[in-house]
């Protein structure tokens, strides 16, 4: 097992200590270079990813393991650096020679080469000491930590004063080894490391402890557990988020689960929460590990609902190198590049309460938001000023709008999906169809396409998996938030109030109709009401579900879901939309399982869209012989569609040679 989280945060995990603050040696260190050597290879696609994997362990290996031998540990990675606590009274001595041996490192390894060009690598070095507060965040199955205080800014503002390959203190570090320490003083209150006259001790080869899994997965999801490739590049929206430190653990807590709810809302990547010399900030990526087909509309609508919460933001798109840096000692699943890096320059300059962007991002969602200019900014590493926009309101649309204009091809396929729910109108069970496809080839479009032209009268349940996480029942509570009402409900006497109008409008719904079993259901929906309600976080003092044990709560779930489903398809056909099937947790498989079965005489579809297994492979439900199953393959649109889609964005007849160039570019996804 990878320790994806410091040995420091998972022992104080176990022992059920949150919080507390300790003294230690700080650094700061950043690697000049490193971001123009990720560009470069991006442009060399699989075989520059395999290059940087290499390069990023010679560089970053030895130093974790030259930190972990003098018993330090990375708390943050960020981008090309990361900040590094030494603790107890040994930590300023040991920040001090884990220094000199990483600088001896680079002096050895100057220059990195691939067959694309040789890369000259250099690192830069601030320390600090003094206070470290630290604390464990986060709701029950999702864990953050965090590391904030003056040494965790000292080291950071000592950096700032470093020319590459220097190693530059302040007076805490100094008044502390001043005997033992040769110095150059560089500025107020800064110093240049020039050699180091400790005696150093033999340091012991630290033994690397093995992390239980079950406690990893709290702070980490299992898609990055269990992530088994180098590296890769792909196509992701950073979102960096400055905010106002709430002050107190308490507070904090309450604050950072918050965000994470949003986040996961949305599909997104809470990659790390940071407290430097630069404020109080976290990184949350929309497509990596995971990737949707709109992560930038997921972004923008996170960003839009957190914006409220005392924050400014800095949001970008394109192309990274994703994947884990380090070894068994410390690593960290993250994204590196310049939009990384341009997220966190832009939400610098960000004024309070706005969503700055860039023009080539503000092109890509002005159909869904309002933009406006913010004018022309210099950011350091950029050439030249950009054009920043600051996101606005969203259009008065709604999200299943975020397909505009004519759909091209798939016509086979719509009329294959039309005659698959035929049975739900003779009040019969109708099946599973599985809709598979790469990503972007337009899974989702057919089925908006196919839910516009329905019959009135049909109940649509549309279920999203969780690929972040794999939140237990995600898809059913994603459809009943959207059923109850109560998705924006801010208060939990909103919630119950929404709930409750739409519960009895059910129940009423359910009396006015002729069917001979509707008296069962009326009982049992009355009955395991407390069940239902739980799915969507509400409770009811002595209520049926908190008198059920752990064990006799979930089966009593899955039975309450069927019934709530087959009652649903007395009052209306019920069309059951399952999004990206390749993602969906255990449990809601298993109430899947049970679902489909013994309802030959309900008027229920099942549609089910998925991407293909890593090997190939479909993914599907285990279903007996006797229920209907079918499945579309979507593959590239043919050639005249493609062409007509092209000459309806461009609202143009395109030639030969343009047409062979966007065919090449898009591979006809």
């Amino acid at each position: 097992m990878k320790k994806f989280i410091p040995q420091f945060i998972y022992e104080r995990y176990l022992l059920r200590e949150y919080h507390g603050v300790f003294r230690a040696g700080s650094m700061f260190f950043d690697i000049p270079g490193f971001t123009g050597l990720t560009e470069v290879l991006m442009k060399n696609g699989k075989e520059g990813a395999e290059n940087l994997s290499e390069i990023i362990d010679k560089i970053f290996i030895p130093i974790i393991n030259i930190i972990s031998k003098r018993s330090g540990f990375i708390t943050t990675f960020a981008g090309d650096g990361a900040t590094v606590i030494f603790p107890g009274k040994e930590g300023i001595s040991s920040s001090l020679l884990a220094s000199n041996e990483i600088i001896e490192y680079f002096k050895k390894n100057k220059l990195f080469s691939t067959k694309f060009g040789k890369f000259p690598i250099s690192i830069k070095i601030g320390l600090s000491s003094g206070n470290v507060s630290w604390g464990i965040l986060g709701i029950e199955d999702h864990k953050e930590f965090y590391f904030k205080g003056n040494a965790v800014e000292g080291c950071a503002r000592s950096e700032q004063k470093c020319e590459k390959m220097e190693v530059i203190f302040d007076n805490n570090v100094l008044k502390e080894v001043k005997d033992f320490v040769k110095t150059e003083k560089i500025g107020n209150g800064y110093f240049k490391l020039k050699e180091i006259i400790l005696k150093e001790k033999e340091v012991e080869e630290i033994k690397t402890v093995s992390l239980n899994k079950k406690i990893i997965s709290k702070f980490i999801p299992d898609t990055v557990i269990n992530y088994t490739q180098k590296g890769e590049f792909r196509d992701i929206v950073s979102v960096f988020v400055k905010f106002k430190d709430p002050g107190t653990f308490k507070k904090l807590n309450m604050y950072i689960n918050e965000i994470i709810v949003k986040a996961r809302k949305y599909g997104g990547y809470l990659n790390h929460i940071d407290f430097g010399d630069k404020g109080s900030n976290l990184l949350v990526f929309f497509g990596a590990p995971i990737s949707y087909e709109d992560n930038i509309l997921r972004a923008s609508n996170f960003a839009k609902e957190i914006l409220n919460m005392e924050t400014s933001i800095g949001m970008t798109e394109g192309t990274v190198y994703s994947g884990i840096i380090g070894n068994e000692r410390r690593c960290v699943y993250t994204c590196l590049g310049d939009v990384v890096n341009l997220s966190s320059r832009i939400v610098m300059k960000t004024i309070p309460g706005e969503i700055w962007i860039p023009e080539s991002l503000s092109l890509k969602i002005k159909d869904n938001f309002e933009t406006s200019s913010v004018g022309k900014i210099e950011f350091k590493g950029v050439s030249k000023p950009l054009s920043i926009f600051k996101l606005g309101e969203a259009h008065n649309i709604k999200n299943d709008d975020f397909f505009s204009g004519e759909m091209f091809g798939r016509i086979k396929e719509l009329k294959f999906l039309n005659k698959f729910i035929k049975p739900i109108f003779k009040n019969k069970f109708s099946g599973i169809t599985y809709v598979y496809g790469d990503a972007g080839i337009g899974k989702s479009r057919l089925i908006h396409e196919f839910t516009e032209n329905l019959k009135p009268g049909i109940e649509t349940c549309l279920m999203q998996s969780d690929g972040i996480l794999k939140k237990s029942l995600n898809p059913f509570i994603y459809f009943l938030n959207d059923f109850f009402k109560t998705i924006n409900a801010k208060t939990n006497e909103d919630k119950l109030k929404l709930f409750e109008d739409v519960f009895n409008n059910f129940l009423s719904g359910l009396k006015n109709i002729s069917a001979t079993e509707k008296e069962f259901f009326i009982n049992e929906l009355e009955r395991t009401k407390s069940i239902i309600g739980s799915l969507i976080g509400l409770t009811w003092k002595d209520s049926l579900y908190e008198q059920l044990e752990s064990k006799s709560r979930f089966n009593s779930t899955i039975f309450t879901l069927k019934n709530f489903f087959k009652a649903l398809s007395l009052v209306k056909p019920v069309i059951i939309f399952l999004e990206d099937f390749h993602h969906i947790d255990d449990d809601s498989y298993r109430v899947f399982e049970i679902l489909i079965r013994d309802i030959s005489d309900y008027p229920i579809s099942i549609l089910v869209t998925s991407r293909f297994n890593d090997d190939g492979t479909k993914p599907v439900l285990k279903a007996d012989d006797s229920i209907m199953k079918s499945e579309i393959c979507l593959s590239r649109l043919e050639h005249e569609s493609i062409s007509n889609l092209i000459n309806n964005q461009l609202m143009n007849r395109v030639n030969k040679a343009l047409f062979s160039l966007i065919l090449s570019k898009t591979e006809g996804n």
